[in-house]
């Protein structure tokens, strides 16, 4: 209730224009106050607005902090990116925690950097621009990745490989299945001792270091990596890399070309599983069972992908297994194939005769491995799982652009190999969750990022 009569002195001074003073329950307040004009009434009527705060004789003025809201003044405007960081951080939850871990803050500029690579394949010079215009710059306040920085950066953490191994053990599981494969990472920098003339898939001999990565069959994703001389593509370094890993059972799936009977002995030396594919023109492939009128000679058959695979087994030596697989749907492709070259080709050494002195050739691929208590449909299997590794290197180097560096020595090769290793995580997680999905046919991994950005 308001009470009228003379307010003391002490309130009115406080008193304003365009504000009242009421007293309630013994209490002065302070509220704005305002008119309108009422066209029925024809007379301004009073609007009380807002309560601005208490008046007390010993305290003064004390605004209402429930009422008053704090002036807000926008100094800068900016837009950014929040998708892709958002997105990744939401498939990466473990990786960010492990990075802290292990390399304390510099974890969180190796995190920033990461998807800047998987997001825009970003090159060191630009990593900082791109930075800027994210949201992530906003949550990682104290992250810089300036050129200056990122290089230094690198060197730190390519010369601390124990942390990048402890980092490895942190997110993979014990006990799994591990697959491996190398590649080439071509440079031409003179102060590195890992960057040798090697032979590659291009076959060439050009400047470069190989990269060897573990792939978990049971994770679906790459859990290790490691960087060789060029120059080395033997079995020695691929037990030592086992040994670093902590990998126990792991199967070897070599290309074609890998095969060489020093090769082999070294893989049954270091008693290493191992499952290599052969040329078809390799003189132990035993082509008599499909010589042999129908399928008589294929003593296995098994349903893979709503088709029939059949297969021939030879013993080569005691614990040393040929398995030679046929698939009619791609027998079919490769004879239709052969005949269409013939008719439009005119190739000299393409010839009906030719053709029918390969056909039993078509639609074949033969394994060589030492992979005991396995199913003719396991070993299709394992083989098969290759093409996961293959995504991964066809990733690493077409979707990352990470299979040329510039990077001047070992130590900075090292770093900037572990910001693409993090991304190349990333991007499996990103894969994974479409085929979960069922999204795959619909997106590719660069529509998603395109869409979120």
């Amino acid at each position: 209730m308001i009470v009228a009569k003379k307010h003391p002195e002490w309130a009115l001074k406080h008193k304003k224009p365009g504000t009242e003073l009421r007293l309630m329950k013994g209490r002065y307040y302070l509220y704005e106050v305002s008119s309108k004009w009422n066209k029925e009434k024809k007379r301004a009527q009073k609007i009380t607005g807002k309560i601005l705060g208490r008046i007390t004789e010993d305290k003064g003025f004390t605004p209402s902090s429930s009422k008053i809201q704090p002036t807000i003044t926008l100094k800068e405007l900016s837009v950014k990116t929040l998708g892709v960081g958002a997105f990744v951080e939401s498939v990466t939850k473990d990786v960010l925690p492990a990075l802290r871990k292990h390399f304390g803050i510099e974890g969180e500029a190796l995190y920033c950097a990461s998807l800047m690579r998987l997001a825009h394949q970003s090159p060191l010079k630009n990593m900082e621009l791109y930075f800027k215009h994210d949201f992530l710059s906003e949550s990682f306040t104290d992250t810089s990745l300036s050129d200056k920085k990122m290089t230094a950066l690198l060197r730190s953490i390519g010369g601390s490989r124990e942390k990048i191994n402890a980092f490895f053990k942190e997110l993979s599981k014990p006990g799994e299945h591990i697959l491996m494969d190398m590649t080439a990472i071509h440079s031409k920098s003179k102060e590195m001792s890992l960057n040798r003339a090697g032979y590659n898939s291009q076959g060439n001999f050009d400047p470069q270091a190989n990269l060897l990565l573990l792939f978990s069959q049971t994770q679906h994703e790459p859990v290790y990596y490691r960087l060789l001389p060029g120059n080395i593509r033997d079995v020695k370094s691929v037990k030592l890399s086992l040994k670093e890993a902590g990998v126990s059972d792991a199967v070897f799936i070599a290309d074609k070309g890998f095969y060489s009977e020093d090769n082999i002995a070294e893989l049954e030396q270091s008693e290493l599983q191992y499952v290599i594919p052969l040329k078809r023109n390799h003189t132990v492939i035993d082509y008599k069972p499909l010589q042999k009128r129908g399928k008589k000679g294929l003593t296995h058959h098994f349903r893979f992908q709503e088709r029939y695979i059949f297969c021939a087994i030879k013993i080569i030596k005691e614990g040393q297994y040929l398995y030679t697989f046929l698939d009619d749907r791609l027998k079919l492709e490769e004879e239709q194939s052969y005949l269409n070259r013939i008719d439009t080709q005119k190739e000299d050494k393409l010839s009906i005769k030719e053709f029918h002195k390969k056909s039993h050739t078509f639609g074949t691929f033969s394994i060589l491995t030492n992979l005991t208590g396995k199913s003719p449909i396991e070993i299709y299997e394992i083989y098969k799982s290759r093409m996961e590794v293959e995504t991964a290197f066809d990733a690493f180097k077409n979707t990352l652009e990470a299979d040329r560096s510039y990077m001047q020595n070992d130590q900075a090769l090292e770093g900037w190999m572990f910001v693409n290793y993090l991304a190349l995580l990333a991007y499996w997680r990103i894969l994974k969750l479409l085929v979960k999905n069922e999204l795959l046919s619909m997106f590719s991994i660069k529509d998603i990022l395109v869409h979120l950005s």
